[in-house]
């Protein structure tokens, strides 16, 4: 779930870009024969009907993740409430809404993307029923075991660089990738890295998505405005600016960062901070700990987060650079050509990133407290 003060209005989707589906009505309307009970999506059968609501797995402002069971086939899944009172208070409620269902169904397939099964709706509240990954997020495996490789960083980028391409491919850009959004299927060996949380995401004409050294200067379809995570978004987004898909590849450069690093490549004292250091800050890999990462992982750090998008990596190129290239090698060759190899990451990045997720987590249950008692606006910029 988005953070307090981290979620605005969402961009729509364009007429043209509009599609159907079989297994949703995208346009709400007014029940009489339900006491004029307002649907945002469409008044469907009970959830309970056919799935069985089990252990809660978290909670955000946006609405409550459960555990659930297929009733007829005992499978597994996920399901998101989403109290409809919010529409009340929240003009882009009911917009968001259904724009995050229409975008899950569009992307429908992919194997690194949280796959959407369904979608219920009572007078009370919506129900987005979700593949379910019960291997925690990637952050939280990489210390599973107390220490990794570069090799396994890499891998794990590639797989959401492919989800991204898929995404951009079809018009869609994420806008909120951060460590939480990266989910493992399940906790066992060869779990699939999954992309999801597309409720900051938008769609816009694919022309408008087409390569930066091509596209035309005119910024009609492009996106206008500022949502993501303090740590995660790109500068464009906080300079006023239009921006495309371009924001996906530096968000997931400061993941990635922080990955291999411990530490975000961005920081501050509260959030203010942190994005001022965004736009202004020049990237600098002179923390001694950088000294044990290969040349190859600062090298596509660097091209990530280029702070010009016109001038960052575009993921077609990520895609073909040496560090990320599937072929295994010897930690010798690997060095010497770019590649991740498959020692361990220094000890230091390892407890830095405990530390950075510890308190990363305190903060984020702080800030969900405080937003029960304060305005948004107070609870903004007090972590």
């Amino acid at each position: 779930e988005a953070d307090a003060g981290q979620r605005r209005g969402v961009k729509g989707l364009p007429d043209s870009q509009r599609f159907s589906s079989d297994s949703v009505d995208i346009v709400p309307h007014v029940d009489p024969g339900a006491g004029g009970a307002f649907y945002v999506i469409r008044k469907t059968e009970d959830v309970n009907k056919h799935y069985e609501i089990l252990e809660e797995l978290g909670h955000g402002q946006f609405g409550t993740v459960y555990a659930g069971r297929d009733r007829r086939t005992s499978k597994r899944v996920a399901v998101k409430s989403m109290s409809k009172r919010k529409a009340a208070s929240d003009p882009h409620f009911c917009k968001d809404i259904r724009t995050e269902v229409e975008i899950m169904y569009h992307l429908g397939g992919h194997k690194n993307i949280v796959q959407l099964y369904g979608v219920y709706e009572d007078e009370h509240a919506i129900h987005l029923v979700m593949e379910l990954c019960e291997g925690g997020d990637w952050f939280e495996r990489l210390l599973e075991n107390g220490t990794y490789s570069e090799r396994q960083a890499a891998s794990a980028a590639r797989s959401v660089l492919e989800a991204l391409q898929y995404c951009h491919s079809l018009g869609v850009v994420h806008r909120d990738l951060k460590p939480e959004n990266l989910l493992l299927a399940h906790s066992g060996p060869g779990a699939q890295l999954k992309l999801a949380d597309f409720g900051l995401s938008a769609m816009v004409p694919r022309a408008a998505l087409q390569d930066p050294h091509k596209r035309a200067m005119d910024s009609a379809g492009l996106l206008h405005d500022s949502v993501g995570s303090p740590y995660y978004v790109a500068p464009e987004v906080l300079m006023a600016r239009s921006y495309g898909k371009e924001v996906d590849v530096w968000s997931l450069g400061a993941v990635l960062f922080i990955a291999l690093g411990g530490y975000p490549p961005f920081d501050g004292a509260n959030e203010q901070a942190i994005l001022k250091t965004v736009v202004y800050d020049p990237l600098s890999f002179a923390d001694p700990t950088w000294d044990g990462i290969s040349k190859g992982a600062k090298d596509i750090l660097t091209r990530m987060l280029t702070k010009d998008p016109k001038r960052r990596a575009t993921i077609p190129e990520l895609l073909a650079h040496p560090w990320l290239l599937p072929t295994p090698m010897s930690n010798a060759e690997s060095s010497g050509a770019g590649l991740a190899g498959g020692g361990r990451v220094p000890d230091a990045v390892v407890m830095r990133l405990q530390q950075f997720s510890r308190l990363h987590k305190f903060k984020k249950q702080a800030r969900k407290v405080l937003s029960q008692f304060l305005p948004e606006e107070e609870v903004v910029g007090l972590l």
